[in-house]
């Protein structure tokens, strides 16, 4: 049985939403909270199934993780920002336009220029600019060697 994708919004850095809205294929890292803690006998047993599965040993525990979670091994494991098929609408820092439209912090931000920007948080599905399709949910580690869920996203306008 398939399912309804599922919209949600998500809260970018202006330039994480730069970098997206030049390409059709990206990848964003986003934390997990809590962060997952992997107990001695909790790793034994997951190199034991990485291993079983084929992986190559010396794996760190964000790749075991993320094997036991593709894997289904790991069901209490949700990403908050969906599955594949959904779809994520960014949210930034936005102003109406005179006239309609909307103005994007992120590119349109003039000093002094008397706009009233709005914060990210208020801004309406109908003035995303970027929606991205999940096409993929994994695990990996981030630069700060945290733990982050790795999503391979579709870029949509």
């Amino acid at each position: 049985m398939m399912r309804d994708e599922i919209g949600r919004p998500i809260e970018l850095v202006p330039g994480k939403v730069r970098a997206l809205l030049g390409v059709t294929r990206g990848e964003l890292l986003l934390p997990m909270r809590p962060q997952p803690r992997v107990e001695r006998v909790q790793r034994e047993a997951l190199v034991a199934e990485s291993l079983r599965l084929g992986y190559a040993p010396g794996r760190s525990d964000a790749e075991l993780l993320d094997v036991a979670f593709r894997e289904g091994s790991l069901p209490h494991l949700r990403c908050p920002w969906g599955r594949g098929g959904d779809l994520l609408w960014a949210r930034e820092q936005w102003a109406p336009r005179l006239g309609g439209g909307f103005l994007y912090a992120s590119r349109d931000a003039i000093k002094g220029g008397g706009v009233v920007w709005r914060p990210a948080a208020s801004m309406p599905r109908g003035a995303a600019r970027l929606v991205l399709k999940i096409d993929d949910v994994g695990i990996a580690q981030d630069p700060d060697g945290d733990c982050a869920w790795k999503l391979a996203v579709e870029v949509r306008r």
